[in-house]
């Protein structure tokens, strides 16, 4: 079995009241479809390193089962966020982020008489931020009003934020809002407008005014950024894979639109149709010379022939690129032209 405990797995699950009464819990669908192979049967989930519970986890119903004592211990109700985290080829990590978006004080609730200096109150704490229902973020982040004014901070501190692929950008807190503000870096160094086409961010506090920051997909799975600390604002290569959305127009063959940016995509306007490709690592290599169309859009190329171009146009610029049928019409693939198309 493959280890996943390097890959540093994410994802997120939103409980819901109904759920809290059960002794079982479904993983996301994508993120079983992309890491489930490398679930083990038999887990041990680490509840924000202050509790631990074996559970069992079946691939067929992609379920974990035995999670009852979890909710009925930290006194879930439903409306929390769960962020669960591998670690381990046996051991799952999850913090609770409670309805307030701030996550639990675990210690305070595991002995309510006890009057701890939780690690809550400083190292390793999280605060989430979700993105789907609000204004448009380019650089002002609204934070917990409670989650500030328990560490203490004050007005104009300076702030230090780290992506998972270890660039950092700097940032204020504003103490009259309150807000956390430097986004607008953060958002030239992934080429994207705003970060609303994220679903949310995680914050994690790591001491001396600096936080670790993940982001989500709509899927709930956490997006892993191309590039390293020593990239440029502008470097995003293709590390791990993306996704390029084409819209077509039905009475022929030529693309009319072609938008391609992480967790990121177009509308199409007008009677169009629309394919896409996911472009992974080795589909920059030199000896790769096209990258294959999935059958699940078989209604949009079943009219073309065995080898026929189209023409993809982004912007004032465009592409031909050769489409090719195998003999068996079990795949389709973009072939000439797909390397001019990618390196540019």
């Amino acid at each position: 079995m493959s280890s996943i405990g390097s890959a540093n797995l994410k994802f997120v699950k939103f409980l819901s009241r109904v759920e809290c009464k059960q002794n079982s819990l479904i993983l996301p669908f994508d993120f079983v479809e992309k890491y489930g192979r490398w679930i083990p049967k038999n887990l041990i989930i680490n509840i924000g390193n202050a509790y631990e519970i074996a559970v069992q986890y079946h691939r067929g119903v992609r379920t974990l089962f035995g999670v009852s004592k979890v909710f009925e211990v930290f006194e879930l109700k439903g409306g929390e966020t769960l962020f669960f985290n591998f670690f381990s080829d046996s051991k799952l990590s999850l913090f609770i982020v409670g309805t307030k978006a701030v996550e639990l004080n675990y210690a305070l609730i595991l002995d309510p008489l006890s009057n701890p200096s939780p690690r809550l109150g400083c190292f390793g704490r999280k605060f989430v931020i979700f993105l789907t229902c609000i204004e448009a973020v380019v650089d002002e982040i609204d934070p917990p009003l409670s989650f500030f004014e328990e560490l203490g901070f004050g007005s104009a501190d300076d702030l230090r934020f780290s992506l998972n692929n270890g660039r950092n950008f700097q940032g204020s807190y504003m103490e009259n809002g309150p807000k956390i503000t430097g986004f607008e870096r953060m958002c030239r160094m992934l080429g994207v407008r705003d970060l609303n086409c994220f679903h949310l961010m995680l914050f994690t506090y790591n001491g001396n005014h600096s936080f670790d920051v993940a982001v989500f997909d709509e899927s709930l799975v956490e997006i892993i950024f191309p590039g390293d600390a020593s990239c440029n604002g502008n470097d995003l290569s293709f590390v791990d894979m993306r996704l390029l959305m084409f819209y077509c127009n039905i009475d022929n063959f030529e693309i009319a639109k072609i938008y391609e940016v992480v967790g990121e995509s177009s509308t199409p306007v007008g009677d169009v149709l629309k394919f896409e490709v996911v472009v992974q690592k080795f589909h920059m290599y030199d000896y790769c010379h096209g990258v294959d169309i999935g059958q699940k859009f078989k209604n949009v190329f079943k009219s073309w022939g065995k080898n026929v171009a189209i023409t993809v146009y982004e912007g004032n610029r465009s592409w031909i690129i050769q489409i090719r049928k195998r003999r068996d019409l079990k795949r389709t693939s973009m072939h000439e032209g797909w390397q001019k198309f990618r390196d540019d």
